[in-house]
């Protein structure tokens, strides 16, 4: 059985519809209403189509972008611009990776980075003081490597280290 899965765009006055043409889970080709364009241009905007829906797919589980129903006009509008902001991040963190001719999509870029953390260690003293310790976890070789592209430090923060007295404040009488 032959299924189709359409994807759409306006592009000027048109409505381009692209879908793929499946038999047995396996793409056969790509059909389109545009007759005008050539093979490269309609693979290209497919290819495009697909990368945008996957990665709005993604902010919505890991960002929680999800459809939220707002009563107020405000409320929506500000969804929609942290959505898009989002969007717009994760296009040209993409982009400056590409340029430097690292090729993943954002799905990899995320499962990649995701083992870097930043913890926070905590000891108790003998004196009634905790030591608070913050570092961050030693970036793998592939993670170097997108920090590198990006021109971003793996350890912008450093080490931090907080003391926090705990013995009681006694008031002093006066107010």
């Amino acid at each position: 059985m032959e299924i189709f899965e359409w994807c759409y765009l306006q592009v000027g006055y048109r409505l381009l519809c692209l879908g793929t043409s499946s038999f047995n889970g396996n793409t056969d080709g790509l059909r389109t209403n545009i007759p005008d364009w050539s093979e490269e241009q309609l693979w290209l905007t497919y290819t495009m189509l697909t990368e945008i829906e996957a990665t709005f797919r993604s902010l919505k589980t890991e960002l929680g972008l999800r459809p939220v129903y707002h009563k107020k006009e405000e409320r929506v509008t500000g969804h929609l611009f942290i959505t898009l902001l989002a969007y717009h991040l994760v296009h040209v963190l993409r982009y400056q990776l590409r340029l430097q001719d690292i090729h993943l999509s954002w799905e990899s870029i995320r499962n990649r980075m995701s083992t870097q953390q930043r913890m926070t260690i905590t000891l108790p003293t003998d004196n009634d003081t905790i030591i608070h310790l913050r570092t961050t976890s030693k970036a793998e070789t592939r993670q170097k490597q997108i920090y590198t592209a990006l021109n971003i430090n793996p350890d912008p923060i450093g080490k931090v280290k907080t003391i926090v007295d705990m013995k009681p404040v006694v008031p002093t009488g006066a107010d």
